[in-house]
């Protein structure tokens, strides 16, 4: 395995394990728990969407905490969930990023991808994910 590799596995089990630290000692904060509760208390698929469309997100966060709801009542799940699509944004960003590993190490302890995009559990991670995504020569 290269250098370039093991750095960012390093960079990644170091932002998994702050991540799960900020997550059990984050309460839920009532635009969280709103979107939760639409997935959990919607009885259909259909029933969701409806429930959504005047929401001004993309449905696609709310039809994974759907299918989340299913399997568990608990929004720790959610909170994992997120948490888990933010490793894997990190992950991408510190593995193919063209930066130096200084930059990589301050963006992914900086303000916004520790406590935005890890702690609170909201849709914008996705777009990080899918923007990482776009960017990135594979």
């Amino acid at each position: 395995m290269n250098l370039e590799k093991r750095y960012a596995l390093f960079l990644t089990a170091l932002y998994l394990t702050m991540g799960i630290i900020g997550i059990l000692n984050h309460e839920l904060w009532l635009d969280e728990a709103h979107h939760w509760l639409l997935a959990r208390d919607s009885n259909t698929f259909t029933e969701l969407v409806t429930q959504t469309r005047y929401e001004g997100h993309p449905i696609l966060w709310n039809v994974l905490l759907y299918g989340l709801t299913r399997v568990s009542w608990n929004p720790l799940a959610m909170q994992l969930l997120h948490l888990a699509v933010a490793t894997g944004a990190v992950f991408l960003f510190a593995r193919k990023a063209p930066f130096t590993w200084l930059f990589k190490f301050l963006f992914v302890f900086g303000y916004f991808m520790v406590f935005e995009y890890a702690l609170v559990s909201r849709n914008y991670i996705l777009g990080i994910l899918f923007l990482f995504f776009g960017v990135c020569r594979f």
